[in-house]
């Protein structure tokens, strides 16, 4: 098979490792952190810091240079209002080897946000993946202790907003950078 020009170009293009999420502030994230350092201790996990603490909406992978707008445009046509979320779930998942805190009931006004949000992505030939959203906080990976599955304190978190964030590597994992936002209301 010939490659054309075009497919060239766009397979050496610089890609970004994208995905949208919602953010906490950075006391929400130290809050979280602090709240399940007992539970990522006990599962003796490798602890995610702090600042990379978020739930993630929509994955995208590497997003050629060229899509950049396409993505800023899905974010745009969002319309959503700000909503509480009560993380009140531990869970280890094991295949994935991640203890997670997760909702067991997600609110309205953010199924509605993740709905538009991968709908706009879709039609926009981003690849997306089509499984029942999850809603939760990554706070350990490399678990290495039993299936988790317990009743949380609620740990309750107001969302205004919702972002593009970039993942890139680094020393010790994945390094997470804000790099655009959207407000809700």
């Amino acid at each position: 098979m010939i490659e054309s020009a075009t497919d060239a170009r766009s397979a050496s293009e610089k890609r970004r490792r994208l995905f949208f999420a919602l953010w906490p502030p950075e006391a929400q994230q130290q809050a979280i952190e602090a709240t399940m350092r007992p539970h990522v201790e006990a599962v003796r996990g490798r602890a995610i810091p702090a600042r990379n603490l978020h739930v993630t909406l929509a994955f995208l992978g590497g997003v050629p240079a060229s899509r950049f707008d396409a993505v800023i445009s899905c974010a745009e046509a969002v319309r959503g209002e700000p909503f509480e979320i009560a993380f009140d779930q531990l869970e280890t998942w094991g295949r994935a080897r991640v203890l997670c805190v997760a909702t067991s009931r997600i609110p309205t006004a953010l199924a509605r946000l993740e709905e538009q949000l991968r709908l706009n992505l879709v039609r926009e030939r981003f690849d997306i993946r089509q499984q029942k959203y999850r809603p939760h906080v990554t706070l350990a990976r490399d678990v290495r202790r039993g299936d988790t599955r317990a009743p949380l304190v609620p740990v309750r978190w107001r969302v205004q907003d919702f972002v593009l964030a970039e993942s890139r590597p680094g020393p010790s994992g994945s390094e997470y950078e804000v790099i655009g936002r959207w407000a809700l209301g």
